[in-house]
């Protein structure tokens, strides 16, 4: 079957514009990290620790970089910038905010997670 060159620009045009892969690793955009509400973002990110114990800056991406993108499940995924200072090492890591009751217990690559979620914060809407 020959495809016409419509037809070929336009399947190129879709694996060069920076699809990203079905799975991956944590925090890429179609395999975000999954939190309850954007608080549960934030708690996530407060957790974390670069390799030398120290807490990353983090900030949250603007324009295209970190907002309109979409997770694997149809969600929009918020975009952050993960620093270790200290280290000279970046990340941009993605978190789905529209899961209730659920905070991620695992680390991105080349973090770790400190201490445990706050379930009472997590829950404080359950009578």
């Amino acid at each position: 079957m020959k495809l016409s060159n419509l037809a070929v620009a336009l399947l190129v045009a879709g694996f060069a514009c920076g699809t990203p892969p079905l799975e991956g690793d944590l925090g890429n955009p179609r395999n975000p990290v999954l939190a309850d509400t954007f608080l549960g973002e934030l708690e996530y990110l407060s957790r974390l620790r670069c390799p030398d114990g120290t807490q990353p800056h983090f900030q949250r991406l603007s324009g295209t970089a970190g907002r309109g993108l979409r997770a694997a499940c149809g969600h929009f995924v918020n975009g952050y910038r993960v620093r270790c200072i200290y280290l000279n090492m970046e990340r941009r890591d993605f978190i789905d905010p529209h899961h209730p009751h659920h905070a991620e217990p695992v680390a991105v690559a080349g973090f770790t997670v400190a201490g445990q979620p706050d379930r009472r914060r997590l829950f404080w809407f359950e009578r």
